[in-house]
């Protein structure tokens, strides 16, 4: 189902919103003129019943087709674009889908992910042991994460961005390379020795 936003706008506010958009042809993209967030999306903040801040391609979609979905996908790829011919409603998924087919989708992988209680040394160092039949419980304790976690890493269901067995990651002496992050992320545990 298809969530819903409240857009009311009096007829002088839709007539201040369009003369933020540089209306060209049809099928070209109608620019934002006015602020934009930090993601290059349009923003509109209307004064009128209600004191608000909306994305302005939402505001085009509502003014041109009547909708007022929370999800407006942009066809063309452009987030300040406001030309109703490339706006659609959507779902959460299907924009994030839509993100992943267009190369906009790059979430935090591996030691990037400030979540992330592992290294990628770490990860080759586990896989090498689970190669060598130590079990994934004993890991889990050494590692600090769950066993299951252990699992998922040394079958690349997890971490499989990490190559197996990247040997280039740790020294010969098998102890690993703590860089800027490592230092000073909190979450990460520098106790361990492969």
């Amino acid at each position: 189902m298809l969530e819903t936003v409240q857009i009311t706008l009096l007829p002088s506010e839709i007539e201040r919103f369009w003369s933020y958009v540089d209306i060209r042809s049809a099928d070209d993209c109608w620019e934002w003129q006015g602020a934009r967030s930090a993601r290059g999306y349009g923003i509109f903040s209307a004064y009128g019943a209600t004191q608000r801040t909306y994305r302005a391609h939402r505001v085009a979609s509502a003014i041109a087709h009547g909708d007022t979905h929370k999800i407006i996908l942009h066809k063309c790829n452009n987030p300040s674009c406001c030309n109703p011919k490339h706006l659609s409603p959507g779902t959460l998924s299907e924009n994030t889908q839509q993100a992943i087919r267009e190369g906009r989708w790059n979430p935090p992988r591996g030691e990037r992910n400030g979540n992330a209680k592992l290294t990628a040394n770490d990860v080759c160092t586990i896989r090498r042991l689970r190669d060598r039949g130590i079990p994934c419980k004993e890991l889990a304790v050494r590692f600090g994460v769950s066993a299951k976690h252990i699992s998922r890493v040394s079958s690349s269901k997890r971490w499989s961005h990490i190559s197996p067995h990247n040997e280039s990651l740790t020294t010969q002496q098998g102890t690993r390379h703590h860089d800027d992050h490592d230092r000073h992320n909190p979450n990460r545990r520098t106790d361990r020795t492969p």
